[in-house]
């Protein structure tokens, strides 16, 4: 269904047989999370980004996560985060920041953690379209931003703590540290869908395409809330709970479901019922981004 990166005289062989078992892995965590528990990403595309002001109270964390042995080696590892950061950005095009409050002692580890997730979620996107939105960006003289932050000004819903939103003022994805933490492979379903955000609204023109994918969903309704009983229509229409918030969130679970899962999953899939709103939503999907990004749509292949 889709290339891997070939930069920096990374092959495109490697890097598939690198991200294979990875994939395999967040593949397992990422169906747990959206399709059995029907959890999507506690997020609002429109919600401005975090100020170190008006970051609030943090989470506790864990004796055994403060005791970490690799605090003794605290130099170390920040000169490790230090280079890690430096590397991806200059391999991938993006700036990457960290909130005050994560670059103490106690949270290094966990950065170099956070950071090969990044670096392997990122490697899951098609590589022409990650360079071709690169691209774009650029030519308006944007670069995106990932910033990691410590919990604070955040929304909560019941037991699921906000993981992430996108800024398209500053372009910025912000991920909540405490909420990857908490559920490490969160990162990879926020990144995916905050960078879904970034796409149609930085990049794409946002309603160009609403009237076409709206009218999949077969006069089912956009619920405009975070959770709802989960029942046969809603399950067919949209790929996760939070899909059925509204357009714009659709679009984004679609895009990290898309991303994600192996081309012959979902081809298995459509074979199933390929008339679902769903598997029609993959379809339109890969036609947008194929128009949007000048992308050959063979790259989404199989699917």
């Amino acid at each position: 269904k889709r290339k891997k990166y070939k930069e920096n005289n990374i092959t495109q062989k490697n890097v598939i047989e690198k991200g294979s078992n990875m994939k395999k892995k967040i593949l397992l965590l990422f169906l747990i999370l959206t399709m059995l528990l029907g959890l999507g990403i506690n997020t609002y595309a429109e919600e401005p980004a975090l100020t170190p002001d008006e970051v609030g109270p943090t989470f506790v964390l864990s004796p055994a996560f403060i005791n970490d042995s690799n605090v003794q080696n605290a130099d170390e590892l920040r000169q490790q985060v230090s280079n890690k950061t430096a590397e991806l950005e200059q391999m991938y095009g993006i700036k990457i920041a960290f909130e005050d409050n994560l670059t103490g002692a106690s949270y290094l580890s966990r950065l170099l953690g956070y950071l090969s997730f990044l670096e392997e979620t990122i490697k899951e996107i098609p590589t022409e379209l990650y360079f071709s939105a690169r691209a774009q960006l650029t030519a308006k003289g944007k670069i995106l931003t990932v910033y990691f932050y410590q919990g604070g000004k955040n929304y909560n819903y019941g037991f699921m703590e906000q993981a992430g939103f996108y800024d398209p003022s500053t372009v910025t994805i912000n991920l909540n540290s405490d909420a990857l933490y908490m559920n490490p492979p969160e990162l990879v379903q926020s990144f995916l869908h905050e960078y879904a955000h970034m796409l149609h609204l930085t990049l794409m023109d946002y309603t160009a395409f609403e009237s076409r994918w709206t009218a999949l969903n077969g006069g089912v309704q956009y619920t405009n809330e975070m959770w709802y009983v989960r029942d046969e229509t809603i399950a067919r229409t949209f790929i996760s709970d939070y899909a059925s918030s509204s357009y714009g969130e659709d679009f984004a679970e679609s895009f990290a479901y898309f991303v994600v899962v192996p081309g012959d999953v979902i081809q298995q899939e459509a074979m199933k019922e390929p008339d679902s709103p769903v598997i029609q939503k993959m379809l339109l999907l890969r036609e947008i981004l194929s128009e949007s990004f000048s992308i050959d749509p063979l790259v989404f292949l199989p699917f």
